[in-house]
């Protein structure tokens, strides 16, 4: 693990947060539109990634609503854009608190490892493959994976609330952080009276 939290470090400059936002904003802004022109059929189907608790019945009763096209749309979703997707998030959330961390840190500090909860993300390929698994297996409906599909979800949106909280917090620290240095440095320039 300290191997990819290095990886994070020597990639984070205020530069590559912005490269990986960019490309994140542009792979949404571009792949959806793009998506609803080529395959709007696809784009309006009922989904099994909200952040809900699907009940068994529902989970089922969505694959089958896909239809035969649909649940192959789902696999080769799931294997490509919905690949990318969370790479691109987990980069931009690496980087971001690698930077964060670099600035409001001593880089001895075990906190420069936070930028390793960037991979908490990775909830997001767990839950494709449990989607995919429940597409190729229709008709057949296993419980087990469709339970392990709601926690998955579940730990997917957690995950990404923890990743935008880390970030607001160590946000907050650097901000204090200015703040604290430049009444220091007013502090230490004022004249003193006597």
């Amino acid at each position: 693990m300290n191997k990819i939290s290095k990886a994070f470090h020597n990639k984070a400059t205020g530069k590559s947060v912005i490269i990986v936002f960019i490309s994140l904003v542009l792979f949404l802004g571009v792949s959806i539109p793009l998506l609803n022109v080529f395959a709007p059929q696809y784009m309006n189907m009922p989904i099994l990634e909200n952040p809900t608790i699907y009940s068994y019945t529902e989970i089922f009763d969505t694959v089958e609503a896909w239809g035969q096209s649909g649940r192959i749309w789902q696999i080769i979703f799931h294997l490509t854009w919905d690949l990318v997707f969370p790479i691109l998030v987990i980069l931009f959330f690496g980087i971001t608190i690698s930077w964060q961390t670099k600035k409001a840190f001593n880089e001895n500090s075990g906190m420069q490892n936070l930028n390793l909860i960037a991979l908490l993300y990775s909830f997001d390929f767990l839950e494709n493959i449990t989607i995919e698994v429940l597409a190729i297996s229709y008709p057949a409906e296993f419980k087990v994976i469709a339970f392990m599909k709601n926690i998955l979800t579940a730990a997917k949106y957690a995950s990404g609330i923890i990743l935008i909280l880390i970030v607001l917090i160590i946000f907050i620290k650097l901000f204090i952080l200015k703040i604290s240095r430049k009444n220091l440095i007013h502090l230490i320039s004022k004249p003193s009276l006597k």
